[in-house]
């Protein structure tokens, strides 16, 4: 089988020769702190170019078909023109970065990324019209038709990724903003979610032809006691927008429609479902996340990932506490793919992780719908 086809198989419930061995991938410090320990230099931490959040030296170098989950469609689909960006303050632990739409953000110089936004680019209603004009999917840069030629014709999966609806209204808005919004102008939440909703259906329409094989919606809308809003909420604002991106999948022939978000989900999975969304991500462990109890609760669902990134920088024994009981049981139910419920960080040793790696591919190996 390709990969492709073992991708389709594995998330549609059905038998394989064996499951995809991906993963998500991982801070640049932790490959920093791998070239110290024996990883080759040589290869990169990003791809020159093409799909995929590493290179495919990476994948072979550790022995999976992908990082990334499975490769993206390297699709356009923000701004334009491009951000742009100035450090305007800086001491010896933060930068002050501002972006060329308004936003302004505290940043951590040894934070893995996290960051602090100070301003954010919409305040109202009329920096709410200046940022739709920027929106438009028919400009030359987007480059559909040659992403259509490009990726077409290919042996592996290929997801589409979108933000989502909570995603963007918190880039917009900034997470605060948003959540009073819910309740002080909830037309205008519907408003900005109704045009979010109109462009995303473009693009879905514009790569149709592609084949797409899942559509991944990144909106990490809950923390470590579930969802940031309420279960109302949720259903008043996302789910109809859920329910026609669904819909416009479903008529272009993509089957599996998953949201990545980080935190606890377990008391959420029903919201997903009853909005048409088959599968959820990463299932983090130290949020809470039971992917055992939840493949019994929902054995419709397609469950990605669910293993604890923190258990190689414990050990290898604390490795194989965490595969053990899960894999072999979740394998035999079908409808799940194992990998780390993160990107892996700089606190696990290069031996551990590529102990984890040989251990995982051994049980892919045993066990699975065949």
């Amino acid at each position: 089988m390709t990969f492709r086809e073992r991708f389709n198989a594995a998330v549609k419930f059905q038998a394989g020769d064996r499951i995809p061995n991906v993963e998500i991938g991982y801070w640049q410090e932790t490959i920093e702190r791998w070239y110290n320990e024996g990883f080759p230099r040589d290869i990169p931490f990003r791809p020159s170019s093409g799909p995929g959040r590493h290179p495919k030296e990476m994948d072979e170098y550790f022995g999976v078909d992908s990082h990334d989950i499975i490769p993206t469609l390297p699709i356009h689909g923000g701004l334009i023109p491009s951000l742009t960006s100035e450090v305007i303050a800086e001491t010896d632990e933060t930068k002050t970065i501002l972006y060329s739409d308004g936003r302004c953000v505290l940043m951590k110089k040894d934070s893995l990324g996290f960051s602090m936004d100070l301003k954010h680019p919409v305040t109202d209603r009329e920096t709410w019209q200046k940022k739709k004009n920027t929106y438009d999917l028919d400009m030359p840069q987007r480059n559909w038709a040659t992403l259509v030629r490009k990726y077409r014709i290919r042996d592996y999966p290929i997801k589409l990724e979108l933000r989502g609806f909570f995603w963007t209204l918190r880039e917009w808005c900034g997470l605060e903003n948003t959540l009073m919004l819910f309740y002080d102008d909830p037309l205008w939440i519907e408003e900005m979610i109704e045009f979010w909703t109109e462009f995303l259906l473009g693009i879905i329409e514009r790569v149709r032809e592609v084949q797409i094989d899942c559509i991944f919606i990144d909106e990490d809308l809950a923390g470590k006691n579930g969802l940031m809003f309420s279960p109302e909420h949720f259903k008043k604002f996302l789910t109809p927008g859920y329910r026609r991106i669904v819909d416009k999948a479903h008529s272009a022939g993509i089957d599996t429609i998953c949201v990545d978000s980080d935190g606890y989900l377990d008391k959420s999975v029903s919201l997903f479902l009853d909005s048409g969304i088959n599968s959820l991500t990463p299932w983090e462990v130290q949020a809470g996340c039971d992917i055992l109890k939840v493949a019994k609760e929902y054995p419709e669902l397609i469950i990605l990932g669910g293993v604890d990134k923190r258990a190689p920088a414990i050990s290898k024994e604390a490795v194989d506490k965490e595969l053990i009981p899960k894999i072999p049981e979740l394998l035999e139910r079908g409808g799940y793919i194992p990998f780390m419920d993160h990107l892996i960080p700089p606190d696990v040793p290069l031996k551990n992780y590529l102990y984890y790696l040989e251990k995982k591919s051994d049980l892919l190996g045993k066990y699975g719908r065949k």
